[in-house]
């Protein structure tokens, strides 16, 4: 996450959409007082300020309502929102190979290491994750808030370029990181059945939208 009260703007991280490609590339052009949440060098270290000068937290996936609870003097119903977000198949098998990677102990992970991606996605600890925080619970307050900015993973570039107004100077181009070893064609870890399981866990890509198989 990504906190500037300066330019009132906030970057929401979703999971496995770009995000740290995108944060890496505005630490290059972040301002003294922005608030950075997350993995990156610049992130980490004034994550670690923020908390010793004031004794609370933020994750680097935290929702819109978990910042305004813990910065309620800023007034983030005020404040352009973006995110990115990315075709939900492909964010799927993305997630499932960078789960399989990872170390932590998290149920998500769990089924990552110990399932084949058709098992993975049948497997009731996915569903259960993905529609206990939809999309779109990242991006509300209770209070309301501006429409978001929503960037594109697929033309990501091209859309990043909108927020040129908002941020006062075009952010430096974005590097790949993070990446997982994968199949590079998404369609082909799917059956019909297991791509069918897809759009119920992400109403807002595939509806709102419109992302398609």
């Amino acid at each position: 996450m990504i906190i500037s009260p300066s330019r009132k703007f906030v970057f929401v991280h979703l999971p496995k959409t770009g995000g740290t490609a995108f944060t890496l590339a505005y630490e290059d052009i972040a301002r003294g007082d922005d608030l950075l949440f997350g993995d990156t060098p610049k992130a980490q270290r004034r994550q670690r300020g923020f908390h010793r000068r004031t004794g609370k937290r933020l994750g680097k996936h935290a929702t819109l309502t978990q910042a305004a609870e813990v910065l309620p003097d800023l007034n983030l119903s005020r404040f352009t929102v973006a995110t990115i977000v990315r075709n939900p198949w492909d964010r799927m098998v993305s997630f499932h190979a960078w789960g399989r990677a990872q170390s932590f102990d998290h149920p998500m992970i769990e089924a990552a290491k110990a399932l084949p991606f058709a098992e993975f996605l049948q497997d009731p600890r996915v569903p259960r994750s993905f529609t206990a925080h939809p999309t779109q619970s990242y991006l509300t307050l209770a209070a309301g808030t501006l429409p978001p900015h929503i960037l594109r993973h697929e033309r990501l570039a091209q859309d990043c370029a909108d927020l040129t107004k908002v941020l006062g100077r075009p952010l430096p181009p974005l590097q790949r990181v993070n990446s997982s070893e994968r199949e590079e064609d998404y369609r082909r870890a799917y059956t019909d059945a297991t791509a069918a399981l897809i759009p119920p866990l992400f109403p807002f890509e595939t509806g709102a939208l419109g992302y398609a198989f």
